[in-house]
């Protein structure tokens, strides 16, 4: 039997209709453009049966796509930490056209996860403990404000005593929040080795 997928813009009116039918042993795919034209906000499509009887529905927003304003980075000293050491986090976002993003909100945050010591040349052996386990650790940093010359450094003292099953991955982000409070991100990995 026939039935349609009604959509229904930001204000709940009605602006197009597709008419599909359940002869087929498949659920109906199909496409259809959002007008080049139509404003942003939240919209919701309906599948109907007749006049009376909803069979269901789904909302969706509708967009401007905006590309970010700002590059993020997040640059280490080092590459590999030792337990009791400090791990030292750069963070710094300029606008795309090259000013710094001065005074911006940042965050950031360091998740500690095990990982396999495998170093180069010692592949025939196994640096793990298989009794030992290590529950990932997350980490969030104070949120501030970027300096003048859209800087922030955050620091995080790595505990004396990690157990883990053998070395930890910390990742390590940071957001820094355009004005309107869209967030842009960025992103690098630290090896820990908490038996070194």
């Amino acid at each position: 039997f026939p039935y349609f997928f009604f959509f229904y813009d930001n204000r709940g009116r009605k602006f197009t209709s597709i008419r599909l039918s359940t002869d087929r042993s498949v659920p109906g795919v199909f496409d259809f453009e959002i007008p080049v034209f139509a404003s942003t906000g939240k919209y919701s499509i309906a599948a109907e049966i007749g006049e009376d009887l909803q069979i269901g529905r789904a909302e969706f927003l509708v967009e401007e796509f905006m590309p970010d304003r700002i590059r993020v980075t997040v640059q280490t000293p080092h590459r590999e930490y030792r337990t009791g050491q400090t791990v030292r986090a750069d963070v710094t976002a300029k606008y795309l056209f090259g000013a710094p993003a001065s005074f911006h909100a940042v965050s950031g945050h360091l998740t500690l996860e095990p990982m396999e010591f495998a170093p180069k040349g010692w592949s025939q052996y196994t640096f793990s403990d298989p009794n030992r386990t290590f529950a990932k650790m997350e980490i969030d940093f104070r949120d501030t404000l970027l300096n003048d010359t859209g800087a922030h450094v955050y620091t995080y003292t790595l505990p004396d005593k990690l157990k883990a099953p053998s070395a930890l991955k910390g990742l390590l982000s940071a957001t820094v929040s355009e004005q309107g409070g869209r967030g842009v991100s960025a992103y690098t990995e630290v090896k820990v080795h908490p038996y070194s």
